[in-house]
């Protein structure tokens, strides 16, 4: 190989070291919920402030969804694979409630005390029609 030919190799493989490699561009975007019922797969992410719906071979920031598990969403771009799991931030999500035995009982108590006394009042309201139906009928008689 003449001088010149080794230069101009010696150049492209510098050049070649040298140049970016394309990577998949950076997924900006939010997990926020997986929703699968029957054949319906979804992955809910949260965008720049918009919530989006979307589903195995949709597109989002130049990343497709690949796969919908009910632990993760597969994401695919240029040949690179990335794996996200709903994450939640702390400061959306409160903290739970605590369930008090004696105020659980209470309400049950109170549900209970409603059903008796919109039992009453039916039970009210139906003597008073047949009373007033009584009342009418004894009327025309007259």
């Amino acid at each position: 190989m003449s001088r010149a030919g080794a230069f101009i190799a010696m150049a492209a493989l510098a050049f070649t070291a040298c140049a970016p490699a394309l990577a998949a561009p950076e997924f900006e975007g939010h997990l926020a919920g997986i929703v699968i019922a029957g054949k319906l797969r979804e992955a809910i992410f949260v965008e720049d402030g918009a919530t989006r719906r979307l589903h195995p071979g949709e597109v989002i920031e130049g990343w497709t969804v690949a796969a919908v598990e009910p632990d993760a969403v597969t994401l695919t771009a240029d040949g690179a694979t990335t794996r996200l799991s709903p994450a939640r931030s702390p400061t959306t999500v409160a903290a739970p409630v605590p369930v008090i035995p004696s105020r659980t009982h209470q309400v049950g108590d109170a549900l209970l005390q409603q059903q008796r006394d919109q039992a009453a009042a039916a039970s009210a309201i139906a003597a008073a029609t047949a009373k007033m139906e009584a009342e009418k009928a004894a009327h025309r008689g007259n």
